[in-house]
C-alpha cells in the first residue's frame, strides 16, 4: 500500500463522514411553560394575594431546547435515506440512518453513514452535537469499518476512529439558515486505522490530519425529490485545505464539497472534488429513496 493511497482514502472517509446531515440548534422554546401563568388569575381572586404568580414560570421559555434542526433531523431515530453514489472511481449505493441520542451524553446524537462501491466502502457512526463554539451543528468524531483496494486489486478491510479537535461546525442554527453568510473552521482529526493483513495479522496506523477552510452559503435552489415533489434546497460549499501527517511526512490536499440540504430531510445531494483534478468528483451522493422523514 502506498502512502498516497492511504492518505486519499483517509481524506475521503473523513470528508464523507463529516458532511453529516444536519441539525437545528441554538433554538429556544416558545415559552410553553408560561401556561402556568393561569395560576395568577385563580389565586388573585382573593384580592391582591398571589396575582403575581401569573408570570412565575413564563421565563422558562428562554431555556434552550435539545439539539433539533429541521435541515438535519438527527434527534430523530429510525429514519433511513438511500443514495446513488460514486466513490473511488466506482458506482454504488450509500445510506444514512438516524440512530437518535446517545444514552448518558447530553445533546449528543448518532447517525450511521455507509457507502459501498465495488470493493471500496465504509460504514461509520458519526457523532454530532450543537453549540460547542457558538451556535450551530458540530461534528464530534466517528468510528466504524472500511474496506479499500490496494493497487486496484486487493481488498484491505479494517477499522477507523477519529476525534475532531475542536469540533467542526457544519450547519448554522436553523434560524440563521441562508443568513449566516460564511464561517471558517480549523481543526485536527486524530485518526487510528486498524488494517487486517494477510495471515490474520493486524496493523495499526495512527494519522493526524489538519483541516482549515470556509463554509459559504449559496442560497436556495429548486430540487426534485425521488417522489417527484419539487422543494427548495439550501446549498453550502465547503472549501478546505488539509494536510495528512503519515510516517512524519505531511501530504497537503485542497478541495471543495458542494452540499444540498432540504428542510425535514437533511442532506439530499453531495459532490466532492480535489482541486488537483476537478474533471471527476472524488465522491458523489444523490438521494434516491427515504423513509421516516417528511420534506417541509
Amino acid at each position: 500500500m502506498t502512502t498516497q493511497t492511504l492518505s486519499r482514502v483517509a481524506v475521503l472517509a473523513l470528508l464523507t463522514a463529516c458532511t453529516g446531515s444536519s441539525y437545528n440548534q441554538g433554538g429556544f422554546s416558545d415559552g410553553d411553560d408560561g401556561s402556568d401563568g393561569a395560576d395568577g388569575t385563580a389565586d388573585g381572586s382573593d384580592g391582591v394575594g398571589d396575582g403575581e404568580d401569573g408570570s412565575s414560570d413564563g421565563a422558562d421559555g428562554t431555556e434552550p431546547t435539545a439539539c433539533t434542526h429541521a435541515y438535519h433531523p438527527i434527534h430523530e431515530s429510525g429514519w433511513t435515506k438511500t443514495f446513488a453514489a460514486t466513490y473511488s472511481g466506482n458506482s454504488g449505493t450509500a445510506t444514512e440512518e438516524g440512530l437518535g441520542p446517545v444514552a448518558g451524553e447530553e445533546d449528543v446524537y448518532l447517525y450511521r453513514d455507509t457507502i459501498t462501491t465495488g470493493t471500496d466502502g465504509y460504514s461509520v457512526e458519526v457523532r454530532v452535537g450543537c453549540d460547542y463554539d457558538g451556535e450551530g451543528m458540530f461534528v464530534l468524531g466517528w468510528d466504524g469499518d472500511y474496506t479499500m483496494t490496494v493497487l486496484g486489486l486487493f481488498p484491505l478491510p479494517g477499522t477507523v476512529k477519529s476525534t475532531l479537535n475542536p469540533h467542526r461546525k457544519y450547519l448554522p442554527p436553523e434560524y440563521a439558515v441562508d443568513n449566516a453568510g460564511s464561517w471558517q473552521f480549523d481543526y485536527t482529526s486524530n485518526m487510528e486505522w486498524t488494517m487486517e493483513m494477510e495471515g490474520g495479522d493486524t496493523g495499526v496506523s495512527p494519522a493526524t490530519l489538519t483541516y482549515s477552510g470556509t463554509y459559504s452559503e449559496l442560497g436556495f435552489e429548486a430540487y426534485t425529490l425521488p417522489t417527484g415533489e419539487t422543494v427548495q434546497a439550501y446549498k453550502l460549499i465547503n472549501e478546505y485545505t488539509s494536510s495528512v501527517d503519515l510516517f512524519g511526512a505531511p501530504i497537503p490536499q485542497e478541495g471543495y464539497i458542494e452540499q444540498w440540504w432540504v428542510k425535514g430531510l437533511g442532506m439530499v445531494k453531495e459532490i466532492s472534488y480535489d482541486n488537483a483534478d476537478t474533471s471527476t468528483p472524488l465522491m458523489t451522493r444523490t438521494l434516491s429513496d427515504y423513509s421516516g422523514l417528511v420534506a417541509e
